[in-house]
């Protein structure tokens, strides 16, 4: 079931565009106990393959329903369709995979040698507590 757009008044005039457009700028809305971020903000980067590892100490085995998910990823492959994956230096110069195992997986079996990566989203040591993290 699809839900109606909301055109109340308030919202259609939060928007940027014409009010027959289904687009709105993002609501900077102050938030009690909320401070300015004020750390590091990792770069896009083209990261290898090869370079990327799996680090089982926190990542999930992949079964079977896995694979078939990545065959079918891989079977339509585009890095267009989707976000970057998210990694973590290794202290051997590897980057840990954070988010993103089926996609990477899926890019490797289509032959991608490189994939769109946010590199450094976290430090070495905050590898197992960002692939954890629930607010």
């Amino acid at each position: 079931m699809s839900r109606a757009p909301n055109t109340s008044a308030a919202v259609m005039a939060q928007r940027a565009e014409p009010a027959d457009s289904l687009v709105r700028g993002v609501v900077h809305k102050k938030i009690e106990g909320v401070a300015p971020y004020a750390g590091p903000r990792p770069d896009l980067a083209w990261t290898p393959i090869g370079d990327i590892v799996i680090d089982d100490t926190y990542q999930r085995p992949l079964g079977e329903k896995n694979w078939r998910s990545i065959a079918r990823i891989a079977r339509a492959f585009d890095w267009g369709k989707f976000t970057p994956v998210v990694l973590a230096p290794c202290p051997d110069g590897r980057m840990a995979l954070i988010d993103g195992q089926h996609r990477v997986h899926a890019a490797a079996a289509a032959g991608a040698d490189v994939g769109d990566a946010l590199p450094g989203a976290v430090d070495a040591g905050g590898r197992a507590g960002a692939f954890a993290w629930r607010p």
